[in-house]
């Protein structure tokens, strides 16, 4: 099984800590910060593949 980055905060919100990131970086290009590193990437390909409305559905339906 593959590890989660992200860890739920009482919230509801999510956290990445930042000793479980992985390698990490930020650029300024401009006006712009971006971030860079394992934690986006993973972030990426999972938006390439599907939506959050989807992720959500897929997962309701999975619980039934």
């Amino acid at each position: 099984m593959e590890r989660r980055y992200t860890r739920r905060n009482p919230n509801g919100s999510f956290r990445i800590p930042a000793e479980g990131m992985g390698e990490f970086g930020m650029k300024q290009t401009g006006g712009s910060i971006a971030i860079f590193g394992d934690a986006v990437n993973k972030l990426g390909r999972y938006e390439e593949l599907l939506t959050l409305r989807e992720a959500q559905e897929y997962a309701s339906k999975k619980r039934k």
